[in-house]
């Protein structure tokens, strides 16, 4: 089940702090220009290429995972262990760092408030690890129930296999939340190195770990590499944050500590309310039949792949742009910042969705066809990513949107509409699967991501029509053009792909890649000429801002 609060699964040090000091100065310089498409553009591009590598690594985790263990019981239970860490970390860290850690902890990023910036970050990583603490023992005395619910169709060995791995990921957690606490401190100093390569840092943790002791550990060694992995993420970002003063501290009745809790507590009720949907999907799934969960997980990380290097890259980029843009009155900024953001998702989310729709059978061919990994659960697993994809623009989007609400400080209207949701998932989920299967799960998952965005959406413009509204700013024209361009080129690479699978039959490495990089650089080419020829600028600014470093890079 996919969510925008899912854990990112999103160099070396001499490198980092000279990256860190150009992307200072690069802000400092769009800022004088007064650039805003540039200025998100630019710090997009940092966090792209973190989350390039960290997708590509997930990539490679995942196809790791599936030829050692194929998409059978053992990763269905390996799921069900990563989903409780996800629970906690969701509930606990994720949703607070968009929602209410940026909009205040940027109001305090500035080299003069710089010791009560660190007061107010120590006193929140103080409180996130206590209650991390309390959370994770917790689980651990009630990890049995949670997991033979979610894994209700599961045989008892099954259920036992992933009763052991999810008490030994419990405590991985701990060092993931505060990873996020850490992770959000950057974003609102603009510094989005650190946090754009800690993914990529744990996802190679598991393939390595998975790799070198799945002959000893079996299936079990993937759960040793997240908790490796979140330890390095804390320890990678740490340094990062070496001017900033932090020590424990419980400054609760500091006014901005206060703002936080104060726009977490919706935001809490909905990522529980959203946990809560994960749980009976998963446990709806594990009687769908064995793989079913395993092929909604692997179909998950190639849409997520799509997601992560277009929209988190850019809303997160966007967020502290908005927050302050709001909180010093400049709607005009703020509008022409979100405008940006939406144009720029829009332009880079379509053709992804549309080339994964066209050529998801050499996706999946080349990334996990190998090894353990059978033609029955590549099947299953295109049929699973097939049922995903028309959600995914409408979650690219919705990212936006609800940073938009977020930067307002409004972190009810996007819980209640995440409540809503719910009850779109429920009733779609609890109508189909038995007659679906699998299938009936992902459709279900699907309409409630275009339920969430359309809904957020609306009420935004509404509330953006009170402020001189959002006419004028080219959104929909982009959108157009866009997708008309998707839809052609998802038609050409799907024609080129047909006509070399009749005489290339994918059974080498080599000939996936041809199946696969043929259509795709054919269909991609052609989408950017069209964008260019229609003079659509979001192009043309990302060109300008890769050429620029280039350039400073000489």
């Amino acid at each position: 089940m996919l969510s925008s609060t899912d854990i990112s699964l999103q160099e070396p040090r001499a490198e980092t702090d000279e990256l860190i000091a150009e992307s200072a100065v690069q802000v400092q310089v769009d800022r004088r220009k007064g650039s805003i498409g540039g200025r998100i553009a630019a710090a997009a591009l940092v966090l792209m290429a973190g989350t390039i590598l960290s997708r590509v690594l997930g990539l490679g985790r995942e196809s790791s995972i599936s030829y050692l263990f194929g998409a059978g019981a053992q990763v269905d239970a390996f799921t069900i262990a990563n989903h409780v860490a996800t629970i906690v970390y969701d509930l606990l860290i994720s949703g607070t760092i968009s929602a209410a850690l940026v909009p205040v902890f940027s109001e305090y990023a500035t080299e003069e408030r710089k010791v009560e910036f660190g007061r107010i970050v120590s006193t929140v990583l103080t409180v996130a690890a206590i209650f991390l603490i309390l959370s994770i023992a917790a689980l651990e005395l009630f990890a049995e129930p949670l997991v033979h619910f979610m894994g209700a169709g599961f045989s008892p060995a099954t259920q036992s296999l992933a009763l052991v791995m999810t008490q030994w990921v419990l405590p991985g957690v701990f060092f993931m939340g505060l990873s996020g606490v850490v992770m959000a401190a950057h974003y609102s100093l603009r510094r989005f190195v650190y946090p754009a390569f800690t993914s990529a840092l744990f996802n190679a943790s598991i393939i390595f770990f998975g790799f070198a002791l799945a002959g000893m550990l079996g299936v079990k060694s993937l759960v040793l590499g997240m908790v490796v992995g979140a330890f390095a993420m804390l320890a990678m970002q740490a340094p990062g944050l070496r001017d900033v003063p932090l020590r424990p501290m419980l400054d609760l009745r500091h006014v901005a500590v206060r703002r936080i809790f104060k726009l977490y507590a919706p935001v809490g009720v909905s990522v529980l309310v959203a946990a809560t949907a994960l749980v009976i999907d998963r446990s709806l799934a594990s009687q769908t039949g064995v793989g079913a969960i395993s092929a909604m997980r692997y179909a998950t990380t190639l849409v997520q792949f799509a997601l992560g290097m277009v929209s988190a890259a850019i809303s997160l980029a966007s967020l502290p742009t908005l927050s302050q843009h709001f909180s010093n009155g400049n709607i005009e900024g703020y509008k022409r910042t979100l405008a940006a953001g939406l144009r720029l998702v829009t332009v880079l989310v379509l053709p992804a969705a549309a080339g994964l729709f066209a050529l998801a059978v050499p996706v999946v061919g080349l990334f996990f066809r190998h090894g353990a990994y059978t033609a029955a659960d590549q099947n299953l697993t295109v049929l699973a990513l097939l049922f995903y994809l028309p959600g995914l623009p409408f979650s690219a989007i919705d990212q936006v949107l609800l940073f938009a609400f977020y930067a307002r400080k409004n972190t009810l209207t996007p819980a209640l509409i995440g409540i809503a949701q719910f009850a779109v998932y429920l009733s779609v989920a609890l109508g189909t699967y038995r007659t679906l299967g699998m299938p009936g799960l992902v459709l279900a998952n699907s309409l409630q991501l275009a339920f969430h965005a359309i809904v957020t959406g609306v009420l935004l413009w509404r509330t953006m029509g009170r402020e001189g509204g959002m006419r004028g700013y080219g959104i929909g024209e982009t959108a157009l053009k866009a997708g008309g361009a998707s839809a052609l080129i998802a038609l050409v690479a799907y024609a080129v792909w047909w006509s070399l699978a009749q005489f290339i039959h994918a059974d080498l490495l080599v000939a996936k890649a041809i199946l696969l990089g043929v259509p795709a650089l054919v269909g991609g080419t052609l989408y950017m000429a069209l964008i260019w020829r229609m003079r659509l600028p979001e192009l043309q600014m990302i060109v300008g801002k890769i050429q620029g470093r280039l350039k400073r890079g000489k």
